[in-house]
This record gives structure tokens, sequence and C-alpha cells, in this order.
């Protein structure tokens, strides 16, 4: 069975579960700027669903 991309997104969206705390509260930026500093762009990490950019954290 082959979907397409747009019901893939589609399902994507709809199963996605929401990680709470600790998760959610480490995520805002506040509290990266606290914990990485400036250095939250440089950071590799293969093994994570959150995918960086290049955008400072405000």
């Amino acid at each position: 069975m082959r979907l397409a991309p747009v019901v893939v997104q589609r399902l994507n969206e709809v199963s996605a579960v929401s990680l709470g705390f600790p998760h959610d509260f480490l995520r805002e930026p506040g509290i990266t700027r606290n914990v990485y500093g400036d250095r939250w762009a440089d950071i590799i990490d293969r093994g994570a669903t959150y995918r960086r950019t290049l955008d400072p954290v405000t």
C-alpha cells in the first residue's frame, strides 16, 4: 500500500505524541539559552528528533 505524501503528512500530524514535562520545558527558548548559551546551533545530536536551526534562540 502506498500513501500520498499529503496523507502521510496528515497521519504524522495527528499521531504525534506530546512529550510533556520535562521535554517541553527544556525546549523553551529561555531555558535553552540558559543551558546552552550561544552554542546551541553548534551541537550535533544525531539521535535528536528535535531539529536545531541556525537561528538564534530568542
